[in-house]
């Protein structure tokens, strides 16, 4: 959650290589992470691509979504 509430800039790049350099470093499946965080910001496993997606939401919401999603 820090990661993307931190990140700047908030853009598609910025997003995929955060995201990927975050899943590398704790040793965890590219799929299964990335598919977490879709579920948690969109609600559902399939969807256009997520970078894109989490980009247009903004990081304002894509954080509350995320926040809800933890409680």
């Amino acid at each position: 959650l820090s990661l993307y509430s931190q990140l700047l800039p908030w853009n598609k790049a910025s997003l995929e290589e955060k995201s990927k350099t975050l899943v590398n470093k704790m040793h965890w499946k590219l799929r299964d992470a990335l598919l977490a965080v879709r579920m948690a910001v969109t609600g559902t496993k399939i969807g256009l691509p997520l970078f894109e997606t989490l980009e247009i939401l903004g990081k304002d919401e894509v954080v509350k979504r995320l926040q809800l999603s933890l409680n």
